[in-house]
């Protein structure tokens, strides 16, 4: 599974969202709602699920939906 259908299907788990319903360009935290811990969780998960470590100071800065995609691209 690709970093792009990792997110999709987390944020489906987590925020009880359909594909189509995801903006790449949302913000997660304001627009989709996610908690700052939650992110931290998500992103740990998605890393765990692609067998990388993301540094906590790369998830601080994890603003938007493709932001998070790319992290996971950059570090997969």
């Amino acid at each position: 599974m690709d970093a792009k259908q990792l997110v999709i299907k987390l944020l489906g788990e987590y925020l009880d969202l359909a594909e189509e319903d995801i903006n790449f360009e949302a913000d997660l935290i304001e627009e989709t709602g996610v908690d700052p811990g939650v992110l931290v969780e998500l992103v740990g998960k998605a890393g765990a699920q692609m067998g990388v470590s993301i540094p906590d100071e790369e998830i601080e800065k994890v603003r938007t939906v493709q932001d998070l995609v790319n992290l996971l691209e950059n570090y997969g």
